[in-house]
């Protein structure tokens, strides 16, 4: 499947053995990751982010999708591409990824192979 050693991700999921399991998977590509277990710590440390992928888990506790991605929106971070982790399909089905301001949505549980092939298409 290639490489992922250009490629920096930044992991928000509070359930620490998806959070742990992804983070593997990724580094297995060799690609670089963070990892926050809450919305807000990573929001905290924006002022760091540089160029990557948010793979954000839509059910963290302390922050909801909207208020997340619109945060994130605010802040104008460098060049990031959004994937959404989410167990109600419902909720992004009305709205393209644009006007939600993501970029790929993937349904729980996740697939890793799902995953890498998504992470692909965006990077092409």
């Amino acid at each position: 499947m290639g490489s992922f050693s250009n490629l920096l991700f930044y992991l928000v999921i509070q359930d620490k053995a998806v959070r742990e399991s992804i983070k593997l998977l990724l580094q297995s590509y060799d690609a670089e990751v963070h990892t926050y277990a809450s919305g807000r710590s990573f929001l905290l440390n924006t002022h760091t982010v540089e160029p990557g992928y948010i793979v954000f888990d839509d059910e963290v506790d302390d922050l909801n999708s909207v208020d997340f991605l619109s945060k994130i929106k605010q802040r104008n971070l460098p060049n990031q591409t959004i994937l959404v982790l989410n167990s109600n399909y419902h909720n992004y089905t009305e709205k393209t990824p644009a006007q939600n301001s993501y970029d790929a949505i993937l349904h729980k549980p996740v697939n890793g192979l799902k995953l890498l092939r998504t992470i692909l298409a965006l990077k092409s």
